[in-house]
């Protein structure tokens, strides 16, 4: 919604109608004349009474009748006068009082007068009165003629009068039109002794604002009504009707949105004007907010001075999608309920919130269109009207207090979102905006935020400037003018668990805080903060630990960062750290042994085992996160190692065994087939043999003038099974590479 102010009949309506009591005015004169007739009879004279002092019985009974067709509304007021006001007998002069006016309050729209006395029918002068420091309302002043005195009984008048419809932008309260109606409904007289009646066709949606009205169908005319009213000056009900059949609508495409402007008959220049306007302010505005457009693909903005009789200049209804603005020609009223198809209680839980992101939206854009429009001012927290932010709540209708409130909160709301924006800037507070839209967490993490709450209270928004917009002034302008004093120690213990947060931050190098520290941060749970930070500094001092045994291997870095940053309890990392140590220690222990390996031997019957590979497995667990398959693959390592002699030496007696074997079977070949060229045999495995296999040596080369040597009488088999073994020559180790790792 919209303050009322910038509209001038809303100002009106809820700055309250002020009409003040009827007004009788009392006249007196002196005249001693002898008594006639029997002894003893007084003089009898005039006196002057005071209409302070009362002393007029008035009862009151005004009717309206809204007539759209002819264009008007049409009023009666009945009243019946009694003089209570006793003749005096003062010494043989007889005091009498009389009253000669009365003055009843209408509005100053009102023409066409006239008054009859309704007992002879006979018409009196009536005369119209301003109404001091009120431009909406006026006096109907009655010359009395002939007088009410006491004994006259009681006297009946009728007053009548029209409200003509006014012209839109009129600067008048009342409208009545084939599509709208707006009426405030008053009268004045005696407590308990007025009654009110409004008649209106019932093709209108009929809303009464700011008072109680009984409701009844008759005769196609909705009938609203109230008698014995308790406290007729404080009574002004406002009625509010509207018939949508007969707004005259335009519609226009803008960025993929079907914008319907339904205006009042004869309003052609308003819907213009709303339309010029989004269409100029639409694109602009959804740059500034950085999302898309979150609602329908259809928008109403419907011409209504239904929110004027509730205190704004216009408002955003979810529901329908659609918006009500005043007739008035105001860009900022516009573009500001626009804005709330964003800032709404889907986006952020205030009503302050929502009021002043809509402000401050609404006037950046016309910033950048350049159109000039009426700023709110700075509000004065020292005013009688300053309230805390977070207890602004909706209006009480006609209240000069609320009202009051109202135009403070609006102020307020606004100011300090301009003052945040200011400060970091609008890239920024798109930031802000964008987090809230995803619900995202306030405190960031690594590598990216996690889902927070699904609607922002001004706690969230707190932590959201100051996370994500980088504000360095939200929370003194959030003390100042928004927490409430029970709220006050919130903020003081924030402030403190900031501090903490913010050390544990420092001393954590490169890992960001865990994430169950900074659920309990965006949860605003500080209670529990402490305690936490504990186990995350336990987590750490292994960490260090860690990093010592590591530094000089080929870690580059641990997954236990991962586990801690992402954990939303820390029990179980404290348990995995202490895991990761003891991981951590034998994979030192077996890559320190593996680089010196035991000799010829040991290294040869490391060949072809995947040694490196567990060891390279041993490695991948660390850095990924999972002690236990690091654990595991280094005492793979180091049980590999403790066999690699006995192997290494079993493969290189099967390694001299086979080159016999292969130069007896050459020679074998060599007679069978008498051949003189040199032949080269392999053998093979059933398994394939790896990527990384050494060359393979030339097999001996026989000459037909040579005789063969002697095969051996057995050839002992190759060991262990399924090794192959083509030479003596060791592959080819992959040399330990340089430590890459940052722990150092």
């Amino acid at each position: 919604m919209s303050l009322s102010w910038r509209a001038v009949a809303a100002a009106a309506v809820a700055g309250g109608l002020a009409l003040g009591p009827l007004a009788p005015v009392a006249g007196a004169a002196e005249a001693a004349e002898a008594a006639r007739g029997a002894r003893g009879a007084a003089a009898v004279g005039l006196a002057l009474q005071s209409p302070d002092d009362g002393g007029l019985s008035t009862q009151t009974r005004a009717v309206y009748v809204v007539d759209p067709e002819a264009g008007v509304t049409r009023v009666s007021v009945d009243l019946t006068l009694t003089n209570q006001v006793e003749d005096v007998n003062e010494g043989g002069v007889i005091r009498q009082t009389y009253f000669s006016q009365i003055s009843v309050p209408v509005l100053r729209e009102a023409t066409n007068f006239g008054v009859i006395e309704t007992g002879d029918g006979h018409s009196l002068v009536v005369q119209e009165e301003p109404v001091p420091d009120n431009p909406w309302v006026e006096f109907a002043t009655i010359e009395l003629d002939p007088r009410v005195f006491h004994g006259d009984g009681p006297r009946s008048f009728r007053l009548t009068y029209d409200l003509p419809n006014q012209a839109a932008r009129a600067e008048t309260l009342s409208r009545a039109n084939d599509a709208f109606v707006s009426l405030p409904v008053f009268t004045d007289g005696d407590p308990g002794q007025t009654s009110v009646e409004v008649r209106i066709p019932d093709r209108y949606d009929v809303q009464v604002v700011g008072g109680d009205l009984a409701r009844e169908e008759s005769d196609g005319q909705i009938v609203l009504s109230a008698d014995a009213i308790a406290d007729p000056e404080a009574f002004i009900p406002v009625v509010v009707a509207g018939d949508d059949a007969h707004l005259v609508e335009r519609t226009v495409d803008l960025d993929g949105v079907a914008v319907s402007a339904r205006a009042w008959p004869n309003d052609a220049d308003w819907a213009d004007f709303v339309i010029g306007t989004l269409g100029d302010a639409f694109p602009v505005l959804t740059d500034l907010i950085g999302q898309p457009w979150p609602a329908d693909d259809e928008l109403d903005v419907i011409e209504t001075s239904a929110p004027y009789a509730y205190g704004y200049a216009g408002w955003y209804e979810e529901v329908g999608n659609a918006i009500s603005i005043g007739d008035q020609l105001d860009p900022l009223v516009i573009v500001h309920e626009v804005s709330h198809a964003w800032f709404n209680s889907d986006l952020f839980g205030d009503r302050w919130v929502n009021e002043g992101f809509a402000e401050e939206y609404a006037a950046q854009t016309l910033d950048r269109l350049g159109q000039a429009y009426q700023p709110l001012a700075p509000p004065d927290p020292s005013s009688a009207a300053a309230i805390t932010l977070n207890d602004w709540g909706n209006p009480s209708i006609l209240d000069e207090q609320s009202a009051a409130n109202e135009q403070y909160g609006y102020a307020a709301s606004w100011y300090v979102i301009d003052q945040i924006a200011a400060e970091i800037g609008m890239d920024q507070l798109r930031e802000v905006i964008d987090a809230s839209a995803h619900d995202e967490i306030a405190y960031l993490g690594d590598p990216g935020p996690e889902d927070g709450a699904e609607v922002t209270d001004w706690r969230r928004l707190l932590d959201l400037l100051e996370e994500w917009g980088g504000s360095r002034q939200a929370a003194s302008l959030f003390q100042r003018y928004v927490v409430t004093q029970d709220q006050q120690a919130q903020l003081t213990a924030r402030t403190t668990a900031r501090q903490a947060y913010a050390a544990l931050a420092g001393r954590s190098n490169d890992w960001s805080p865990p994430l169950a520290l900074r659920r309990l941060m965006a949860d605003w749970d500080f209670g529990r903060v402490d305690a936490t930070i504990a186990e995350a500094d336990a987590v750490l001092a292994r960490r260090t630990e860690i990093e010592r045994v590591l530094r000089g291997t080929a870690v580059d870095r641990i997954g236990l960062e991962d586990t801690y940053e992402s954990a939303p309890d820390l029990a179980d990392v404290v348990t995995a750290a202490d895991a990761t140590l003891e991981a951590a220690e034998a994979y030192r222990d077996a890559a320190e042994r593996y680089d010196h390996s035991p000799g010829i031997l040991g290294s040869i019957g490391l060949w072809w085992s995947g040694t490196d590979d567990r060891l390279a497995d041993a490695r991948t667990g660390l850095e990924e996160g999972n002690p236990g398959a690091s654990q595991q693959a280094s005492a793979t390592v180091q049980q590999r190692l403790d066999d690699a002699t006995r192997n290494g030496a079993l493969r290189l007696a099967g390694g001299v065994a086979a080159v016999g074997a292969t130069g007896a079977l050459g020679a074998l070949r060599l007679r069978r087939r008498r051949q003189v060229a040199p032949i080269r045999i392999t053998v093979r495995s059933r398994r394939h043999w790896p990527l990384h296999m050494p060359p393979r040596p030339e097999p001996p080369s026989l000459s037909p003038l040579e005789p063969p040597p002697s095969p051996p009488s057995s050839v002992p088999p190759l060991r262990p099974v399924g090794s192959p073994v083509e030479g003596l020559t060791p592959p080819a180790r992959a040399p330990q590479r340089a430590p890459t790792s940052r722990i150092d």
